[in-house]
């Protein structure tokens, strides 16, 4: 009685964890889909406006990657991220194509940061971190971006093997999920 008792629960408990799961991912899909249609329109010119776009992009982009720690091997969470992924990147694309980059001078040490970030994230278009990591090396050694982020260089090489670029930090798994050497 005590096995069938125990079996019951373990299956309600397992129950009650999957619907939980689901209903979170739900609603982190509705909120997202909702700042997203929502997204504040502004002058790209505004350096606040700039700053406070950033913040929001940059707040879900951790959000999502934090549920998708959680819950690792979740294809609907892996498609919402890359949503939020190619979202972001069309957003930076145009802050960029405006400012060139979010320099800390103009925009602060936490814009700089967070742009970073979700340059970082955008492995769907490798030539737009690869444009990235141009214009960041170029501002490193002019104190306008912190030399942290030219860790996307190791990001980089892993995408364009084939221009003999090997990882200078060591920052960035392979394939095999073994960090390549410098």
């Amino acid at each position: 009685m005590k096995k069938i008792f125990s079996i019951i629960l373990f299956v309600f408990v397992l129950n009650i964890i999957t619907d939980s799961r689901s209903t979170t991912i739900d609603l982190l899909k509705e909120k997202i889909e909702h700042r997203q249609e929502n997204f504040p329109m502004g002058d790209l010119n505004d350096v606040e406006y700039i700053k406070n776009i950033i913040n929001q992009m940059f707040l879900i982009d951790q959000e999502i990657r934090q549920y998708f720690i959680e819950n690792t091997n979740d294809q609907e969470v892996i498609k919402l991220m890359e949503k939020v992924d190619c979202f972001n990147t069309t957003k930076m694309k145009e802050i960029l194509s405006v400012h060139g980059w979010t320099i800390i001078s103009k925009f602060g040490a936490q814009a700089d940061d967070q742009a970073w970030s979700l340059v970082q994230h955008a492995d769907h278009d490798p030539f737009f971190q690869a444009g990235c990591l141009f214009i960041l090396g170029a501002l490193i050694d002019k104190t306008e971006t912190v030399k942290k982020n030219s860790f996307l260089y190791d990001r980089v090489a892993l995408k364009f093997p084939a221009l003999g670029m090997k990882q200078k930090y060591g920052t960035q798994l392979n394939d095999e999920f073994e960090a390549t050497p410098a």
